[in-house]
């Protein structure tokens, strides 16, 4: 299974359901089939079986029911199907009743001689997995109960405990069946549960500490021949172990999982506050209103506004006004787009209305530069065609370095529809000098950066010279963040084309700064 929104720990175990589910199904479907297979075997030996001598009868029981239990499926129900429940009732010798006989010396511990398993296991000195099922199969074979070995080990399809489990609990019952022979061992018909333990059935069976111990003897046997076979079993699968304790004692595994995983629900955490925070600018967008507030340019030769760059804003219920913190996120969701329409569309209308008045002022635009395509440059050229040359879209730096082929088609496309570019922010990050020789931007922006270390004199002589190589390249040159007389006056001396910052105003709505258009030209009229 793939996919980038699924947990590795999820998908590493949803990928184990279609196997699962497969398996699930075929074994469903073959069982009915399987157990016709057994009823037809039984009617097919049944008159063959019927013949037999009792002891023969019992070995065969018992190694078709072994058998059945190495497929995981449960032996006993698969032999009673055979011969009927009514064989175990029948008497064997001196009274015993079959399945009395069969839990007190042929299944000691469960199915197979469960005990005999547990203690060959046990010890090995070795820790192995084995060993570890066993221990924790000590507390349910002492009732009887083995299905933690058959499946935790597991027994099942194991090759390695096949001729153990079949035969461990045939050799208990040629042993046992001939020592009852003997007379050695007394009987009483005492009733017991087959979740008694060993040796107290022994006892409870016979009140005589000589089937006590004949019990232990054979619990030793069944240890005998099983322990050959789990030292098999350990040689074989050393290498895995090994390799598993390894993984362990590493944590290669398991830091591997775990580092997937906190990276996945740190990406899941990261993606819900995205997600949090896009729909919370988009409620602030609904509530709110979007303003195109302007901030003036001036020329330095003249003093005279010379332009104005359009900056969002947006007006809050409550009469606030914030900057444009909402468009990050939304450019981070592909959103982008609906803003710069919406500035292209706002900046249309405003120079309409600056041209009724009988003003022709130039105003830049910032569109963000993954919304600098084919679609917003047509929306560009026939919004602004009764513009031209009035109209100037800012381009990052950063942005264009990182795309400079793409961007140059735009920008010579806008400059054949009479729409000029900048460079905005130059002097942040890593500027590509040489990117200055090949680019066909017409006007680069002075990061204000630039000019706050005009105070010391290796900033001041950087900021000078880079006026001098973007004039040598035939740029118009903006100077950004003017702030303090002292900027201005060190601006003067150089050929910095025009001015922008607090030091004239802020960004302002429409109406303040067309006022303050009329008010600058009146002022600089009057001054000459």
């Amino acid at each position: 299974m793939k996919g980038a929104g699924i947990s590795h720990f999820l998908k590493k175990h949803i990928n184990l359901v279609l196997p699962f589910a497969v398996v699930f199904i075929l074994v469903s479907s073959i069982m009915p089939y399987i157990a016709e297979l057994f009823s037809m075997l039984g009617y097919l030996l049944v008159a063959q079986y019927e013949e037999l001598s009792m002891f023969p009868r019992i070995l065969t029981r018992i190694f078709v029911s072994q058998l059945t239990w190495m497929t995981g499926v449960h032996g006993e129900h698969i032999v009673n199907m055979i011969d009927g429940m009514e064989l175990g009732n029948n008497l064997m010798i001196a009274g015993m009743p079959m399945h009395t006989f069969m839990s007190t010396f042929v299944h000691l511990g469960g199915s197979g001689s469960t005990w005999g398993l547990i203690l060959a296991c046990l010890v090995c000195r070795e820790q192995f997995h084995e060993k570890n099922v066993a221990k924790l199969s000590v507390p349910l074979a002492v009732f009887n109960v083995n299905e933690t070995l058959i499946y935790g080990i597991p027994i099942v399809f194991n090759v390695y405990f096949l001729v153990p489990f079949v035969f461990a609990p045939m050799v208990n019952a040629f042993i046992a069946y001939h020592v009852l022979q003997t007379g050695w061992l007394p009987f009483t018909e005492t009733e017991r549960s087959w979740v008694t333990p060993v040796l107290l059935d022994a006892w409870f069976m016979s009140q005589s500490g000589r089937t006590v111990f004949f019990q232990m003897v054979l619990i030793v046997i069944s240890t005998a021949i099983y322990y050959p076979f789990v030292r098999l079993s350990i040689r074989h699968n050393a290498t895995y172990h090994q390799l598993e304790r390894l993984r362990a004692s590493l944590s290669v595994n398991t830091k591997l999982d775990e580092s997937l995983e906190d990276r996945f629900i740190e990406v899941q955490q990261q993606n819900q506050m995205r997600q949090s925070e896009l729909n919370q600018v988009l409620q602030d967008l609904e509530h709110g209103e979007l303003e195109l507030h302007y901030q003036p340019k001036i020329s330095l030769a003249t003093g005279l506004v010379s332009g104005f760059e359009a900056l969002v804003r947006l007006r809050h219920p409550t009469g606030d006004i914030a900057g444009p913190y909402f468009l990050p996120t939304l450019r981070e969701h592909n959103l982008i787009n609906i803003i710069d329409w919406w500035v292209i569309n706002r900046v249309s209308e405003d120079l309409d209305k600056w041209a009724a008045a009988g003003y022709h002022p130039k105003v830049s635009l910032n569109i963000d530069p993954i919304d600098l395509h084919e679609q917003t440059v047509e929306q560009l050229e026939k919004a602004m065609q009764q513009f031209p040359k009035q109209v100037e879209v800012e381009i990052i730096e950063s942005s264009y370095i990182s795309n400079q082929v793409a961007m140059d088609k735009m920008i010579e496309r806008l400059v054949q529809s009479n729409i000029s570019t900048a460079m905005d922010d130059f002097g942040t990050g890593y500027s590509n000098i040489a990117m200055l020789a090949r680019t066909n931007i017409q006007t680069i922006k002075l990061d204000k950066s630039l000019l706050e270390i005009t105070d010391e004199q290796k900033g001041l002589r950087l900021y000078e010279q880079l006026v001098v190589l973007c004039k040598q390249l035939g740029f118009h040159i903006v100077a950004e963040g003017v702030e303090t007389q002292q900027q201005l006056d060190f601006l003067r001396t150089t050929d910095v084309d025009e001015a922008q910052g607090w030091l004239y105003a802020k960004a302002m709505p429409f109406q303040q700064a067309h006022q303050y258009m009329c008010d600058n030209q009146s002022k600089v009229l009057t001054s000459y």
